[in-house]
């Protein structure tokens, strides 16, 4: 007994002298590591792509006073090409972007290439989204009534007591889509658009992410309006959503033309995991007093080879609701 004592003792120590061999520090030099360039741009069928080239920095460092002027690459060679055809792009001192003539059109093939001195030369090429197919089946209004009034954005309007709840369907193409929901509730007067809310919400699983586990002030736990199609692949797929209707702050003056503008975006797949990553990262670390310091890191995406950032497209479908 007593050897077989002594033989697990032996074992043990053996076991401990191995873990504590095993530990090795590493010591990294910043400066000796290879600079990176960081790329973010989005291709629309509405406006010309713009393209902002820095050197790497941290997410939430954005491209505005926080980030100084030595940040920037004006000088850097930005190339696009489209179907095999090369794009201008000219950097724009104004805006801090270079500026394509470049716009999305479904089922493009996009290719963007980054060179600056110094710096590690960057690529990525992706596909424009084929375009969505969507349609408003529904729409009724629903009394509901806010606690204590609910102000919105502009000191001028109040949301009414009423919501318009719309049932919306979508035709998924076969094979792996990505997508992202708006929906916009606008106030007219004498022709001109006054008010506008930016806000829906929807009991639908297609909006649950369980990592969205906090609430903000416009937004609800777990709800996302980026989403995929792994409950409907390659399928008809229907659900509700709910916006409320604005009404005019001023008694016995309300707006004269009411609308919702429902718009489906088919993002590209870089562009959804960026966005997807960004949303977590906001929705953890946004407000400091709601900021949960235990919560897991999360891995900000990149579609660029030897580089940092996102580049993109979408593709819309839009229908306008009158009410």
């Amino acid at each position: 007994m007593m050897k077989r004592i002594n033989r697990y003792a032996v074992f043990l120590f053996l076991m401990m002298l191995a873990v504590m061999s095993c530990e090795i520090d590493l010591t990294l030099k910043q400066q000796d590591l290879p600079a990176d360039i960081s790329v973010f741009g989005i291709m629309s069928p509405d406006t010309s792509m713009q393209i902002m080239v820095s050197k790497t920095h941290l997410y939430f460092i954005t491209l505005g006073e926080q980030m100084g002027e030595e940040s920037l690459l004006p000088d850097a060679d930005v190339r696009i090409i489209v179907n095999g055809k090369e794009s201008t792009a000219v950097y724009d001192a104004a805006v801090r972007r270079f500026i394509s003539d470049s716009r999305a059109r479904p089922l493009d093939h996009v290719e963007v290439s980054v060179e600056s001195d110094g710096l590690r030369s960057t690529y990525c090429e992706f596909q424009v989204p084929a375009e969505p197919k969507m349609e408003i089946l529904s729409i009724e209004k629903v009394f509901d009534d806010i606690e204590n009034g609910g102000v919105s954005s502009s000191f001028q309007t109040y949301d009414s007591d009423t919501l318009a709840v719309i049932t919306v369907k979508i035709t998924d193409l076969p094979g792996d889509n990505y997508y992202r929901l708006k929906v916009r509730s606008e106030g007219f007067s004498d022709g001109a658009l006054k008010v506008v809310q930016n806000r829906f919400t929807s009991g639908d699983i297609v909006f649950y992410d369980e990592r969205l586990y906090r609430e903000t002030s416009a937004l609800p736990a777990y709800f996302s309006n980026i989403f995929d199609d792994r409950y409907f692949d390659g399928k008809e797929y229907t659900f509700k959503i709910e916006s409320r209707i604005q009404a005019n702050y001023f008694p016995f003056k309300d707006f004269s033309e009411k609308r919702i503008v429902v718009e489906l975006q088919a993002l590209s797949k870089g562009l959804y995991d960026y966005l997807k990553a960004v949303e977590i990262y906001d929705r953890a670390y946004e407000e400091t007093e709601h900021r949960d310091e235990y919560m897991e890191g999360v891995v900000v995406p990149t579609n660029m080879v030897n580089g940092t950032g996102a580049v993109g497209a979408y593709i819309r479908k839009q229908s306008l609701v009158e009410l």
